[in-house]
């Protein structure tokens, strides 16, 4: 988080006229949006997160963070066990892929 929060700093830096944020996972848009507070940017810079971890919630009630992405790991593993099983058995062809839906989680 403290790394995310220093290349925030210096994005937010360099680039005075951005709107928002995308990071890769929460703990970053954590970071970014000590950065965003911290800079006096809060409501200025919108900050988009991935993984819907408990850590974010209280953000997104807030409005300090507009979304968060759930990627739904328990599905992942259940297809992914499915799939195994499948070309094991003959009946899934390897290489083979299955896109588990996402999901935007937003102010409540």
């Amino acid at each position: 988080m403290q790394q995310a929060e220093a290349k925030a700093n210096s994005i937010l830096a360099v680039h005075k006229d951005l709107n928002g944020i995308f990071c890769a996972n929460d703990k970053m848009a954590l970071g970014a949006i000590s950065a965003i507070n911290a800079g006096a940017l809060k409501g200025k810079v919108t900050v988009i997160g991935y993984d819907n971890i408990d850590a974010v919630q209280p953000y997104l009630k807030s409005g300090e963070m507009y979304a968060t992405i759930e990627q739904h790991p328990d599905y992942m593993g259940k297809y992914g066990v499915r799939m195994a099983i499948g070309i094991l058995n003959g009946k899934v062809k390897k290489g083979g892929e299955y896109l588990v839906a996402l999901d935007v989680k937003k102010k409540p």
